[in-house]
């Protein structure tokens, strides 16, 4: 025996996790009057025939995410020196439970106007930037997160850094005379800069002072023999 039910489909009824069944007639979309909260969520919807009887329900699982990524720069953060053409870690922490991907932007004015560096790389809290060529110190960094929901939040360094292309000048050169421990070289740099001092009996110099790690605009050393 064959049972068949002649009343046809009258009408649609959905909910969302155990709320209420909604009728939404012959609708084949349905769009939540209320809003649904963060979280997973399961979508119910079922059949009705002419005489209101109720079909199986089918359902699908489903999550709400409106919460924009949480976003720390950590490194560059400011009073960095990096050199032009160097390679350095930009570093970040993003605090999301759908991660996806992150933009990184640089800007030479304190944050005025941003420059890309690379567009939606995982976001995997690192990147490696071969730094511009250079000279200012106005330099910061920003990281926008976007997550799979397509929400976006970002930070940048908090304050600015250097990126310096140009070698310090030397000038000023001077001996205060020869004495039998060695002799007082005395120069000056057009930046701070560190120094050590190659010397010997040709061209070929072959020995070296300590470096001398005092970051500094006038510099002193006494080589000995």
């Amino acid at each position: 025996m064959c049972i068949r039910d002649s009343s046809g489909i009258t009408s649609y009824q959905v909910r969302v996790d155990a709320g209420d069944w909604t009728d939404i007639g012959n609708a084949l979309t349905y769009t939540s009057i209320s809003p649904v909260p963060d979280g997973g969520h399961v979508f119910y919807v079922r059949a009705v025939d002419g005489a209101q009887n109720p079909g199986t329900e089918a359902s699908l699982a489903f999550e709400i995410d409106t919460t924009p990524p949480q976003v720390t720069v950590t490194s560059p953060n400011g009073g960095e020196a990096w050199a032009g053409g160097s390679t350095h870690d930009i570093r970040w922490t993003t605090v999301d439970s759908n991660k996806s991907t992150a933009d990184i932007d640089y800007s030479v004015n304190s944050g005025t106007t941003w420059i890309p560096i690379v567009t939606s790389i995982p976001d995997t809290g690192i990147y490696n930037w071969t730094v511009p060529e250079l000279d200012t110190s106005t330099v910061r960094v920003r990281v926008t997160a976007t997550d799979r929901p397509g929400n976006t939040g970002g930070d940048t360094s908090n304050a600015d850094f250097t990126v310096d292309s140009t070698g310090p000048i030397i000038s000023d050169v001077s001996d205060a005379g020869t004495y039998t421990t060695g002799t007082t070289i005395i120069w000056a740099t057009s930046e701070a800069a560190t120094s050590r001092v190659e010397y010997g009996g040709t061209d070929a110099y072959g020995l070296t002072t300590p470096l001398d790690s005092a970051v500094s605009y006038t510099h002193l050393t006494l080589p000995t023999h």
